[in-house]
């Protein structure tokens, strides 16, 4: 019933085709665009091809497909005939497809479309490519793979790449994996390879299923494994199994089936790739699966030469494959493994099944070289095009280079003109200025000359007066200075009696203190005060260089005479550390003399002229021997306070 109701309203459509014909034929070329009922059919038929010929049908048996006019009569025909391809049905309306693809060619080349012009090659592009499936559908390859690079290159000629995306990019992967498909029923792999990347760079433009973008990737993967690139296949084989979700369907099990062959022929030994074949071999969901896996086993044992074991899965292929292919590759193995066994008898049934195909190579060799070269063809008048394109691209910039260059030069130019204008002009003021400046200039300086002269001779009479009172003040300060002199002599005479009564009171204060507080006197003694003050004048830094300091170093003068003070201030000095401490060493007494002038680590070690970390250890080791951190409290207390 469906089919009955298929075919009548096939026959409408045509009806609508021949009317709008008719009518166009009296009233000229529609200069519409497409008709937006079949529109809404084309946009349904790229998402539901089935919904989308069951709209068709009821639109053809509409009041409104009696009015279409001759661009949307081809553009019917276009649609009838990709949903019948979508459909699974064979292409009917091959005539009036025919004049669709002259019509849309047409329209291309007709300037008075250019506003409709990306339509127009789109739906001109799309009858090359389903035209294209006609020819294929009865054998005509080499016509098919014609139209397919007919509608790739309408397509590359009237859109840039930027806008090859949704439908379009769907459209071009189609087209891409029809070619690829092509070229692979003939086994010829650079070109398979070759469209398949294509294919797959428009597949990623646009939301394609994971299927497809596995399908093509296994495709390639194919024919890298049939140069023996294995590689390369094995690397597209991993990322069509990474693109499929379900691990469980046909195509997944099919990748692991090529990537065990792979593992087998990269040397990495029979026995893995056949237990992983045996494993599919129990997954597998019909007989047909079950015989494409029993092909690979057979090729391993073939290769392995266990021929017994080779010819009962080759056999079980060649008896019940419905693959030709498979059948006849079995067929070619089984008759290598009779001929190496002796098994002459055996050879005729096999030998039969191959002989159509020895004639079938020889007539597809024609038709290889025309594919080929078809390939060759386009591929180098896309490179040349490519090239066309970025020749014409950077003699645009080139010319716009040129251009803005020019330009520049001309404001240049113009802005030098002006700025010689400028500085002609402003010369012409400048010496004006300067001829009038000049004029007030002579007219001041007389004016000046004259108040000169008057203010020079009233300095003269100044000056003089001057000179005669600065001579009398001279006489005056000259008396005054004689009786200061005299005055000052007188002072020092008696500062320095008074001085001399200070030393002899300084000396009596000095014994007291001695007797009073041994330690408060040897703050007093100058060698004490000669480092106190050589240490508050210089400026120290925590990181400094000894040399830098050199002048600041105690000399062995100054550390004698600073061992006799405090030796006189504190008898027997070393022999009563060295008795509370018995680990203090000469170094370390020589530390406890500086230390007890209240001096910091920095100090010491300026006044010794040793490097800063050095006298820190020594100061360390010290307060360990002693059993203090506070020295200077600790020695004072010890020495002078007991």
């Amino acid at each position: 019933m469906k089919a009955k109701l298929f075919v009548i309203g096939l026959f409408l459509l045509a009806f609508v085709a021949c009317t709008s014909r008719a009518k166009d034929a009296e009233h000229g070329r529609s200069e519409e665009g497409p008709n937006p009922e079949l529109s809404a059919i084309d946009s349904l038929m790229w998402r539901q091809p089935d919904s989308a010929l069951a709209v068709l049908q009821q639109f053809a048996a509409s009041p409104k497909a009696d009015s279409l006019d001759e661009l949307n009569g081809h553009y019917c025909q276009l649609l009838i005939s990709e949903l019948l391809y979508k459909n699974y049905y064979d292409q009917s309306n091959r005539e009036e497809l025919l004049q669709a693809v002259v019509y849309f060619d047409s329209l291309c080349l007709c300037k008075g479309v250019a506003r409709n012009i990306s339509t127009i090659a789109f739906l001109d592009a799309r009858a090359h490519y389903i035209n294209g499936v006609g020819y294929y559908e009865r054998d005509s390859v080499v016509e098919a793979c014609m139209e397919y690079l007919k509608a790739l290159e309408v397509m590359e000629g009237h859109f840039v790449e930027k806008e090859l995306v949704g439908e379009r990019a769907r459209f071009m992967a189609l087209t891409f994996t029809h070619l690829t498909g092509l070229f692979s029923d003939f086994y010829l792999s650079e070109q398979a390879i070759l469209w398949g990347k294509y294919a797959l760079e428009y597949y990623r433009k646009y939301d394609a299923t994971p299927w497809h973008i596995a399908w093509i990737l296994v495709e390639i993967g194919s024919h890298y494994e049939m140069k023996r690139s294995y590689d390369n296949a094995y690397s597209y084989y991993e990322k069509a199994a990474s693109a499929i979700m379900d691990t469980c369907s046909l195509m997944y099990r099919d990748i692991h089936t090529h990537k065990a062959l792979i593992d087998y022929k990269t040397g990495k030994g029979s026995k893995i790739s056949l237990t992983t074949l045996q494993n599919l071999i129990r997954n597998s969901k019909d007989e047909q699966e079950q015989l494409a896996r029993y092909l690979i086993v057979g090729e391993i044992f073939y290769s392995e030469k266990q021929y017994d074991s080779a010819q009962v899965y080759l056999n079980a292929v060649f008896l019940n494959s419905q693959s030709v292919g498979a059948k006849k590759q079995a067929a070619e193995w089984l008759v290598n493994i009779c001929e190496t066994q002796g098994r002459i008898s055996d050879i005729e049934e096999y030998a039969d099944f191959l002989v159509p195909f020895a004639n079938m190579n020889e007539n597809q060799s024609t038709l290889k070289s025309q594919l080929t070269k078809l390939s060759h063809d386009f591929e180098q008048e896309k490179q040349e095009a490519l090239h066309r394109n970025k020749t014409k691209t950077i003699l645009k910039w080139s010319v716009v280079s040129m251009a803005v260059l020019i330009f520049i030069a001309l404001m240049l130019f113009v802005f030098h003109f002006k700025d010689k204008k400028q500085q002609i002009q402003l010369k012409k003021q400048k010496y004006e200025t300067e001829k009038q400046m000049e004029a007030t200039v002579k007219e001041h300086l007389n004016e000046l000359n004259e108040k000169d002269n008057a203010f020079n001779k009233a300095i003269t009479e100044e000056r003089k007066k001057a000179e005669y009172e600065l001579r009398t003040k001279e006489m005056q300060h000259s008396a005054m200075l004689v009786r200061t002199r005299n005055r000052i002599l007188q002072l020092q005479e008696e500062n320095k009696k008074l001085k001399d009564h200070k030393r002899q009171d300084d000396t009596v204060h000095e014994s007291a203190d001695n007797r009073k507080e041994p330690y408060e006197a040897l703050t007093k003694e100058e060698i004490y005060r000669s480092i106190q003050q050589r240490m508050k004048k210089a400026r120290i830094y925590t990181s400094f260089n000894v040399k830098d300091y050199a002048s600041l170093t105690l000399t062995q003068k100054e550390m004698e005479q600073l061992i006799t003070t405090i030796n006189r201030h504190c008898p027997d000095f070393s022999k009563r550390l060295k008795l509370l401490y018995p680990k203090l060493n000469v170094n370390d007494l020589q530390l406890c003399r500086l230390f007890l002038l209240n001096l910091s680590v920095l100090q010491v070690a300026i006044l010794l002229g040793t490097d800063y970390s050095s006298i820190r250890k020594r100061t360390n080791r010290l307060k360990e021997k002693i059993g203090s951190d506070e020295l200077y409290w600790c020695l004072k207390s010890t020495l002078f306070l007991e």
